[in-house]
């Protein structure tokens, strides 16, 4: 399934990207993929 492949892909992405810099103002700014396409 290509669809969900890229979704873990794109969550793992975001989680790593979260954890990478853990800064409370831009972790506030941030939104999950699923929450930005809206």
């Amino acid at each position: 399934n290509a669809l969900l492949g890229y979704s873990v892909y794109t969550w793992a992405n975001w989680e790593y990207d979260r954890c990478t810099r853990k800064m409370p103002s831009q972790f506030l700014d941030e939104k999950p993929p699923e929450a930005g396409s809206e």
